[in-house]
């Protein structure tokens, strides 16, 4: 299963990515692989044009220079109290849930070649994001949100 999460400002800004890919045995998790992007101090001007006007940095928030080493000892951090916490069989759907920018947002998801388009309703019990569709509720354990509408 792959699920990416994105990190995005309220005016609709990428800030960071998430890809993460797991592997379950008997609905257990045995495997799992995590890729971080995070824009740092990359400034909007430095930005391709084609990607300026979606995307923004940590940097262009703060107003400042961001210690890309400090960063990265709280990401790994943050990192090792999860996996010690998977490791006890701890869930980390509640702070998923808890941390979801896109519930109740419409959104367009591209899964595989096909696209989902319809309103997040939340995450289900095992990972995957729930969207309301015109066909009814789907759930996407794998994809790329490659549009939010964000609110008037």
């Amino acid at each position: 299963m792959k699920w990416p999460n994105d990190l995005v400002t309220d005016d609709g800004a990428k800030v960071a990515g998430l890809l993460l890919e797991t592997s379950l045995a008997e609905d257990r998790l045995v495997q799992a692989i995590i890729g971080v992007g995070i824009n740092v101090n990359w400034r909007r001007a430095e930005m391709p044009a084609e990607i300026a006007h979606r995307a923004t940095s940590l940097h262009e928030l703060a107003g400042a220079e961001v210690d890309r080493t400090a960063l990265l000892s709280r990401l790994l951090d943050e990192l090792q109290a999860e996996l010690l916490g998977l490791e006890r069989g701890e869930s980390p759907l509640a702070r998923l849930r808890a941390a979801s920018w896109l519930d109740g947002r419409p959104v367009r998801v591209t899964a595989e070649q096909n696209d989902v388009e319809g309103v997040v309703a939340g995450i289900g019990e095992d990972g995957a994001l729930m969207i309301e569709t015109k066909r009814g509720r789907r759930a996407v354990s794998y994809g790329e949100v490659v549009a939010v509408a964000l609110p008037a």
